[in-house]
């Protein structure tokens, strides 16, 4: 049978004679098959009195009989009767003289003939009827406060001597047992006091379900405690939080597992969510063992109890309790654990506040941490930038006065090696600072955006880097075992070369990090909007210090070996692509790098190309072109002359804006190569000039060609876009492509 308590507050009642609420059955509502609830509950101290005095006594029925300081009958407890029965003595008017009778005699026990002493009613109050009445006064602090009374039927012998004397004694026995109701009182204050200062200002809420369940384990012998919270996204999901299970009984057998998650419908105290309810079960009744409660009666369980843990108007989650022992829980236990659910749910409700305060402070700390680093990032970016435009000039120079030292057929052989070595050397920079532009811009579209299957991409992506870690396993002679999950399902939208360099740039530093071998593990997986992908090693791990600075262009702690650019590229692509890294990591404790990028959710628009806004190539000019020169920087003047010259045109060179003007209008060229940044106009306004007043094309030099054909930008009367450092051969093509036979 399952009761209801109708109103939790009312079980802070006075109790009677401390055995719990006084009148709890009346705050309990009954199921439709249940019958009596006196029966069904717990008894109180004194049922459990009466039903001793009448097994030894021998009579039929007692009773209990609690008066007011004004002689007005307080309450009135019965043990041994019927429910119909039971409902006519508690109001019978013979009843509440008997006990007048009694209160006033002296501390004996008093033998009454029902028909001579007490004359009743012609109506009989009981069947059969009574004969005889044993009464004893109740005393407490010095007064009587109440009588026990025992009844036997007509035809049964009058109560003894000896029967006085054993109903003295388990008077006696009541009354002295107030000897221990300060320690009995005492116990439950003792378990709130640890409750209180477990939850007193600590945001552990494991502990605080530690040390509650602890003591009710305590003071609930033989019986399964349970906190059951409610999921954090869901209240039709219960998680349990923390379980305790006395030695020797298999708290898993009857379903408790900490960590467990279930549905609230599939628990038999889904209501208590609802209504905010307690509920008593009492799973010795067959009749009232639903399939929800089938599995705890299984498991040996003889009743179970649940109370609501509330924080306010708020339900937090579920106490539950459930007992083995015959006859389930008593009263005193169940106004316990009332009372631990009553601290229980706002020390519940207060840690998961601090823990979404914390959470949310974390997460705030997170952001502003990362903007330092985007900001940090950024500035570094302009700085490499300039840095690399520089660079660009320099190399622009270098490598053109190389390259028309090795056009000549009359240099020496052991100087053309020389020269030779030096042409590579400056191509290799090339590379390096297209590196460092990469890292500087804030987009990058090399290559179409598409969608992409993230699993294919790591699976391919590893294959690729397969010769470098297993070359250095031969190298080293120390294993390294590789280990990829690429499990996501999960597509993307970006750039596949830059994401590749991503997984390539972690994997080699992961294999960098175990020069003594170790595991290297590639993972994907995804949520609902979002996918991610980590590369872990068990390799030397990282300081705190050298995490702070992972990122930063040019760190490094390789030495000679690195350059300082591989993890600030990455960190560049992962923003570009709308993603965060993070990295976790301590000394001698691996490392794992975690990106997190958004999932794909359309087609983005078809490639176009940068090569799409460029005319074809055509077959090399027939003519010598006049070609206007517009540089600002001397040596690349000088070598765009040299080489237009040796190429056969004719290069008129100027050094700003404003005298390419006046070259332009002075006479007629069939090409204008201009610089994009000039003192005082840059290059696109020379280009916008010259498409004013002609139909002459415009080649733009610049050391930013890769990001303006990445944005799939042409300035307006701009033919084509020429990137520096440029070589003879660029310089060739490129004529090729925008001049007219």
């Amino acid at each position: 049978m399952i009761n209801r308590i109708a109103d939790p507050l009312a079980r802070h009642t006075p109790t009677d004679g401390g055995a719990g609420p006084a009148s709890l059955s009346l705050h309990l509502r009954k199921s439709a098959k249940a019958q009596t609830t006196a029966r069904r509950l717990p008894p109180t101290r004194p049922q459990q009195v009466l039903e001793l005095a009448c097994t030894v006594t021998g009579a039929w029925y007692g009773g209990v009989a609690l008066f007011s300081a004004e002689e007005e009958l307080l309450e009135h407890l019965l043990w041994g009767l019927a429910d119909e029965a039971r409902d006519a003595v508690a109001r019978a008017p013979w009843v509440t003289a008997l006990a007048r009778r009694v209160w006033r005699q002296s501390r004996t026990a008093q033998c009454f003939d029902v028909l001579l002493d007490l004359r009743p009613d012609e109506t009989p109050l009981v069947e059969p009827p009574l004969s005889f009445v044993l009464g004893v006064p109740l005393t407490a602090t010095g007064r009587c406060r109440g009588v026990l009374y025992l009844a036997r039927t007509i035809g049964e012998a009058p109560f003894t001597a000896r029967d006085e004397k054993a109903v003295l004694a388990i008077c006696d026995w009541l009354e002295q047992g107030r000897l221990l109701e300060e320690a009995r009182l005492l116990a439950p204050l003792q378990v709130l006091n640890q409750v209180a200062q477990a939850a007193a200002g600590n945001p552990d809420l494991s502990r605080i379900l530690a040390v509650s369940l602890r003591e009710l384990d305590r003071h609930t012998p033989l019986s399964i405690s349970a906190i059951w919270l409610k999921a954090e996204n869901t209240a039709a999901t219960l998680v349990l939080a923390q379980h305790s299970a006395p030695p020797g009984l298999d708290a898993a057998k009857l379903g408790f597992k900490s960590g467990s998650r279930v549905a609230a419908a599939a628990t038999p105290f889904a209501s208590c969510l609802e209504d905010g309810q307690a509920l008593y079960g009492d799973l010795e009744q067959p009749e009232d063992i639903t399939p929800l409660l089938a599995p705890l009666h299984a498991g040996g369980a003889t009743a179970w109890f649940a109370v609501p843990l509330r924080a306010g108007d708020q339900l937090v989650g579920v106490l539950q309790c459930v007992g083995t022992r015959p006859g389930g829980f008593v009263r005193d236990q169940i106004q316990l654990v009332y009372l631990v659910a009553d601290l229980l749910g706002p020390a519940i409700s207060n840690c998961q506040l601090f823990g979404r305060l914390r959470s949310a402070y974390e997460d705030l700390s997170h952001a502003q941490n990362q903007l330092v680093q985007a900001e940090k990032m950024r500035a570094l970016g302009e700085l490499a930038g300039g840095m690399a435009h520089e660079f660009n000039n320099s190399l622009c120079g270098v490598l053109g006065f190389t390259e028309l030292a090795l056009s000549d057929g009359a240099l020496a052989s052991s100087c053309r090696g020389f020269l030779d070595a030096a042409r590579t050397c400056a191509l290799d920079a090339a590379q390096t600072v297209r590196r460092v532009q990469d890292f500087a811009r804030e987009r990058r579209d090399e290559m179409a955006i598409q969608i992409i299957d993230l699993d294919e991409l790591v699976r391919q992506t590893m294959e690729l880097t397969r010769p470098r870690w297993e070359n250095l396993v031969h190298a080293r002679g120390t294993p390294i075992t590789v280990s990829v999950q690429a499990e996501s399902g999960a597509q993307v939208s970006g750039c596949p070369v830059e994401l590749r360099e991503i997984v390539t740039n972690l994997v080699f530093n992961a294999v960098d990090a175990m020069p003594g071998g170790g595991t290297l593990t590639v993972q994907t997986w995804s949520t609902e909007a979002e996918a991610f992908l980590s590369v872990r090693d068990t390799g030397v791990g990282i300081t705190e210090a050298v995490r702070q600075r992972l990122f930063e262009p040019f760190f490094t702690t390789k030495g000679d070996r690195g350059n300082g650019l591989g993890l600030s590229v990455v960190f560049g692509i992962v923003k570009r692509h709308s993603g965060e890294i993070k990295v976790t990591s301590a000394p001698n404790e691996g490392a794992v790098f975690t990106i997190r990028l958004p999932r794909a959710s359309e087609e983005p628009p078809p490639a176009t190309g940068t090569e799409a806004a460029q005319p074809p190539g055509r077959s090399v000019p027939k003519r010598s072109l006049r070609i206007l020169v517009v540089e600002d920087e001397e040596s690349i003047r000088r070598f765009l002359s040299v080489c237009l010259t040796r190429l056969g045109h004719s290069p008129v060179a100027v050094g700003d804006a404003e005298q390419a003007k006046t070259a332009f209008v002075a006479e007629l060229f069939d090409l204008v190569f201009t610089d994009l940044g000039l003192p005082g106009a840059n290059g696109e306004e020379v280009a916008r000039f010259v498409a004013e007043r002609s139909t002459t094309p415009v080649v733009l030099l610049t050391g930013w060609a890769d990001q303006l054909a990445a944005e799939e930008f042409l300035p307006p009367g701009v033919s084509r876009i020429l990137g520096k450092p440029v070589t003879l051969e660029t310089i060739e093509t490129t004529l090729t492509a925008v001049c007219p036979v």
